[in-house]
């Protein structure tokens, strides 16, 4: 997936892993996603059964794209721990 400036209409798209690293796009704008992915009913009835991380892990992915599964379930899966919310 490729991320735009908001400010700029005709900017150079970046991955997400440069907007995240960057932080801002060089004429200032917050990076957005270039379109929103798509997410059906079905596949939302399939995350009802997976835990916090795991439904995180699956929408992340639609967005982060420059990132594994296996990565990003880690994040999460630390992210969300029951250590950090107790």
């Amino acid at each position: 997936m490729q991320y735009v400036s908001t400010r700029t209409k005709d900017c150079e798209r970046v991955s997400a892993a440069y907007a995240i690293k960057t932080g801002l796009a060089p004429d200032g704008g917050l990076f957005m996603p270039e379109a929103l992915p798509a997410i059906t009913l079905a596949e939302l009835s399939e995350l009802l059964d997976c835990s916090y991380a795991e439904r995180a892990t699956y929408i992340f992915a639609k967005f982060l794209t420059d990132y594994s599964i296996t990565e990003l379930l880690a994040d999460t899966t630390e992210a969300y721990s029951e250590a950090r919310f107790p």
